[in-house]
């Protein structure tokens, strides 16, 4: 969970937390209160983490990082704090405006209320399929053009799905 799981009431976050199954990691929101009885139910608490999911770079925090590890080369940022506030709405201008400049960025917002999330867990794959990202154009020092993943597959007659499946190309 990327931060503000519970807040206040130690007694109804235990209840929940009885009630859920998996391995429960937890990136602390600034909501966190993870002392007393409801330190145990997590298996770690972190402020940062990075994960690998199916040969993609994910980072995880509960606060938004503009510039983060591996940003030109896949990685995926996913984030909260901010919901679906004026903050959130920043962040989304900082994003496009990275876009436009020619800086890959994927950050996500996770937090349940977004659209896309509807209070259920999702996998990777279906939080960059609500979160497309346009085709960023790179060029070389000397001013060649690098060759997108995409490229590289259309010419190999081979699609990258979100950059961990790959499926034979029909016509």
């Amino acid at each position: 969970m990327l931060g503000d799981a519970f807040w206040k009431n130690e007694e109804n976050s235990i209840q929940v937390m009885q009630q859920l199954n998996g391995h429960k990691h937890l990136i602390q929101g600034n909501h966190d209160r993870v002392k007393g009885n409801l330190r145990p139910y997590w298996e770690s608490i972190e402020q940062y983490a990075e994960v690998n999911d199916e040969k993609r770079l994910v980072i995880l925090s509960h606060y938004p990082i503009l510039f983060y590890k591996n940003q030109h080369y896949g990685a995926v940022m996913l984030y909260g704090h901010v919901h679906n506030t004026r903050e959130w709405v920043l962040v989304e201008k900082w994003k496009k405006e990275q876009w436009a400049m020619g800086i890959p960025s994927r950050l996500i917002n996770v937090g349940c209320m977004m659209d896309y999330m509807r209070y259920t867990p999702r996998t990777l794959t279906e939080l960059l399929d609500a979160n497309p990202m346009p085709e960023i154009a790179r060029d070389r020092k000397d001013g060649s053009a690098v060759e997108s993943a995409e490229q590289q597959n259309k010419r190999e007659r081979t699609w990258d799905l979100n950059e961990g499946y790959t499926a034979e190309k029909t016509e």
